[in-house]
């Protein structure tokens, strides 16, 4: 998947570009958007877009966001790097842009990377997944060398990636979608082990403000951040625990979460100790 072409730049107005239909990211901070814009408008575009001409207009292959926020900022041109690109190509150039973002989602790093494996193997999406865990028990060969090529900008090897990440798509799918919306992979991992019928419950606690601590590290864990609020001191008594930072105690946050092996129970002083144990 060599995209190494000469390169064609030049300016092209804002509104002869198009989305391309290979664009892998879904959604677009405002915020972050604006930002980029005000700082268009300071310094201009620095990274050329990457395009390709299909039926009579230039197709955005990297760069959209750039793109969108060009407009924001009043350009009427912006500069491009035209390549003549197969639809293949396209998709695996836009794959490899996104995933080199910096506030990139583990659901949405996790899904690109396996798909630009499917590119790259020639297969589909789940016979990738199922290659990837047979190619770490054979003899390097061709394919191992195509891996390595496609995964040597993104700062992590392919089989870091088999070992560690892809199991992750076999997690219950609300731990998937907290992840997506930003929870973090630590405590998505933890969810994920829980029994299936504490998981809600455990999610919730997570998305209001938990983080996990390894089991021998959490009687340690005290309340020290005052202007942060209350902080949950811990107590493990099985393989993984909480500290938790609630923005109130209240009744439903104290007592037993689904059974007797998760709890949270307040302690005085707007503090209270939550401990897991799964059996």
């Amino acid at each position: 998947m060599d995209l190494s072409q000469a390169n064609d730049i030049r300016a092209l107005p804002v509104s002869e570009l198009r989305v391309g239909s290979t664009q892998p990211r879904r959604s677009f901070d405002l915020e972050r958007l604006s930002e980029l814009a005000e700082s268009i408008r300071e310094h201009g575009v620095l990274q050329p877009l990457l395009v390709r001409s299909v039926d009579g207009h230039y197709e955005i292959v990297a760069g959209e966001r750039r793109w969108r926020a060009a407009q924001l900022a009043g350009l009427s041109e912006i500069p491009v790097v035209v390549r003549q690109l197969s639809d293949e190509q396209a998709r695996a150039a836009a794959l490899i842009e996104n995933l080199q973002r910096d506030n990139l989602n583990v659901i949405d790093e996790v899904d690109g990377k396996l798909e630009l494996v499917a590119l790259t193997l020639g297969l589909e999406r789940e016979q990738a997944r199922k290659r990837l865990m047979q190619l770490l028990r054979t003899v390097p060969g061709d394919e191992h060398e195509r891996l390595d090529q496609v995964f040597r900008s993104m700062g992590e090897t392919w089989r870091t990636f088999a070992k560690n990440k892809l199991r992750i798509l076999n997690w219950p799918q609300p731990v998937l979608e907290a992840l997506r919306a930003g929870l973090p992979l630590t405590l998505g991992s933890v969810v994920a082990g829980a029994p299936e019928d504490r998981q809600a419950e455990l999610l919730e606690l997570a998305q209001n403000g938990a983080s996990p601590f390894p089991p021998d590290a959490c009687p340690a864990v005290q309340a020290e951040n005052q202007s942060a609020g209350p902080r949950a001191t811990c107590q493990s008594s099985g393989k993984q625990a909480f500290s938790f930072q609630p923005g109130r105690t209240d009744q439903r946050n104290s007592g037993p979460l689904a059974g007797t092996d998760a709890g949270a129970t307040p302690t005085g002083d707007r503090r209270a100790e939550l401990s897991c144990s799964y059996r």
